[in-house]
């Protein structure tokens, strides 16, 4: 009974210039869509790939953006941003070195560099082995 009532209710929604009568159910279906693409975005933001924090890339990178690439890393052609070490003495496999240059490229703070500094960018992950210690950094090459 309350179900019907409901289902005959109409929400105005404003569309662009105009207003519009839509459902109850389609306005909250559709609500709720939005609400859980924006939730997914900021969890991917949060997501770790092989003990990596995309959240401090994608922070170094948004301010890269804000203030522009310094004359010493035009220079130099390269970006070096260090990640934290990890004291086992296993490096990362290809898969997941890939599946992380993948989601680097894919960053709000990259695409906002890209706009910002017109310049063509390659993203390359590094390690280096050190007894029972890795250090681990990613180059991104920038060409002209």
């Amino acid at each position: 009974m309350i179900i019907d009532k409901i289902q005959d209710l109409k929400v105005v929604k404003k569309l662009g210039e105009r207003l519009q009568d839509v459902d109850v159910k389609e306005f909250w279906l559709e609500y709720k869509n939005e609400k859980q693409d924006s939730l997914k975005e900021t969890l991917h933001t949060y997501q770790t790939v092989g003990g990596v924090p995309l959240w401090k890339i994608n922070r170094v990178l948004n301010r890269l953006a804000r203030k522009g690439l310094s004359k010493e890393m035009l220079e130099k052609g390269m970006i070096t941003i260090k990640l934290p070490s990890i004291n086992t003495g296993e490096l990362m496999s290809d898969d997941d070195k890939s599946e992380l240059v993948k989601k680097i490229n894919q960053l709000e703070g990259f695409e906002l560099l890209r706009l910002c500094e017109f310049y063509q960018y390659k993203t390359t992950y590094m390690e280096r082995k050190i007894i029972n210690h890795v250090t681990r950094w990613i180059e991104i090459e920038i060409k002209n």
